[in-house]
């Protein structure tokens, strides 16, 4: 009975550090800030971007500033990256569209985040324009 209770024991041990190990790879780390980077998008285009996922980081790259300043200060942006999505919190709604008017950029607006991982949701402390290493490759 004994060895069963402790065989028991170390498999929910095992398995809970490979869940924890696992999740803090994808972003989450309890009480932890993590830092993503990816392409500035405002949310309401992101289905649009992501519908034909083998141009997802070229037509997020070409993403308009337009597309951010034409719409009210209430859009809400996220990150498109690795043709994954991650969406802003309010502050980081506010730091995304503070940054697209203030940019020299007229689209591509590559960025690194800076928060906590809540689900697909980024709690932004900080973002920053960045330059990205390897541009998208486009079609010919």
């Amino acid at each position: 009975m004994k060895k069963k209770i402790i065989v028991l024991m170390v498999s929910i041990a095992v398995a809970s550090a490979a869940v924890a190990q696992e999740k803090m790879a994808e972003g989450y780390a309890p009480d932890q800030s993590a830092s993503w980077q990816g392409y500035l998008v405002d949310a309401q285009y992101a289905d649009q971007i992501a519908a034909n996922p083998t141009t997802v980081m070229q037509k997020a790259s070409e993403y308009p500033r337009a597309n951010a300043t034409t719409e009210s200060s209430n859009a809400e942006f996220g990150i498109i990256m690795k043709g994954q999505w991650l969406e802003f919190d309010d502050n980081g709604d506010k730091k995304a569209l503070a940054l697209i008017q203030t940019s020299t950029r007229e689209s591509g607006f590559f960025v690194t985040v800076v928060g906590q991982r809540q689900g697909n949701t980024i709690l932004v402390t900080e973002m920053q324009e960045s330059v990205e290493e390897t541009p998208p490759h486009k079609p010919e």
